[in-house]
């Protein structure tokens, strides 16, 4: 439904709203994406002001809606997006660009939070245009652009989830990580390029996109612990040499396998699958810095050298 309204319109509005069965958040459509106010905080734009003649979706939670909104609900501000200013504790934010349009996702810890899907702490990802890039965390198999998690003690890992339909360079910009103590690390983990970037010195990630690679690329792990592993490596068993990938595996012959090998940039610039003899060797016609994964159904070997 739009804006009726001469003036900008206050979601939060103490009185001019009646919501039944109505949810917290409200949704606005931004360049192929949707941003998102949950009551408290925003993605991509997302506001608790609605400007003059916009259009917002709302959540219905049970059956026999209603949504009427009285005089009470008009504001005189003519800002088009005012954002929530106050920061709140434990939250990062991560913004993708891909193709001219963007997404957004906020991931945050707090008491009296659950790691479930609840209307009234978290917001939804509705998909937006095929182009776009969209960003998303899960609460079992329910998307969300907003997602308050139980209160971070030591160590959390969350699986950040991304598609898009375009092809090509993409770059991930993290912030908010100053919300959290000074001494807790916060990483992102690539598990494509077997990458692990520390996000407290460097704030955005770029990458490239194919359309056969997993929504499941990344995750975003917080502090250490038990159960939060490092990037399976084992260079002992794969290297370089004379632009050919060499890979003893004694216990592995006769296992197929996938040897893939990316760029400085992310690409995948050599795909192949071969069966494991005790030395396999796959000749390639690559120079400059590589790196190389191969991949079996129980093993994952990465190296990284000069082609």
């Amino acid at each position: 439904m739009p804006n009726p309204y001469p003036s900008n319109i206050d979601w939060n509005a103490s009185t001019g709203w009646t919501k039944t069965n109505i949810g917290t958040s409200i949704w606005v459509y931004n360049n192929g994406n949707y941003g998102v106010w949950d009551g408290n905080n925003s993605t991509l734009g997302g506001s608790r002001y609605i400007s003059v003649g916009q259009a917002f979706f709302v959540q219905t939670m049970a059956a026999s809606p209603v949504l009427v909104m009285g005089n009470g609900v008009r504001t005189h501000t003519s800002a088009t997006f005012l954002k929530n200013s106050n920061m709140a504790t434990n939250q990062v934010r991560v913004k993708v660009d891909a193709n001219t349009m963007a997404d957004e996702l906020l991931v945050g810890f707090g008491e009296n939070t659950s790691n479930d899907y609840d209307a009234n702490e978290d917001a939804l990802k509705l998909q937006g245009a095929a182009i776009a890039p969209q960003l998303y965390t899960l609460a079992g198999d329910t998307k969300l652009s907003i997602n308050n998690l139980t209160a971070l003690n030591s160590s959390a890992l969350v699986p950040m989830n991304f598609e898009t339909g375009f092809e090509g360079n993409i770059t991930l910009t993290f912030s908010q990580m100053e919300s959290f103590p000074d001494n807790l690390s916060i990483r992102l983990q690539d598990k494509l390029t077997s990458q692990l970037i520390d996000l407290r010195k460097q704030h955005t990630y770029s990458f490239s996109h194919l359309h056969s690679n997993s929504s499941k690329r990344f995750e975003l792990l917080f502090g250490t612990a038990t159960g939060i592993e490092e990037p399976k490596t084992t260079n002992g068993n794969i290297w370089i040499s004379n632009k050919t990938v060499n890979i003893s595996s004694p216990t592995s012959v006769g296992e197929k396998a996938l040897v893939e090998i990316f760029n400085v940039a992310g690409q995948v610039v050599f795909s192949k699958q071969i069966t494991l003899s005790q030395l396999t060797q796959v000749p390639t016609n690559l120079s400059g810095f590589a790196v190389v994964r191969v991949s079996t159904d129980k093993d994952v070997w990465v190296a990284k050298g000069i082609f």
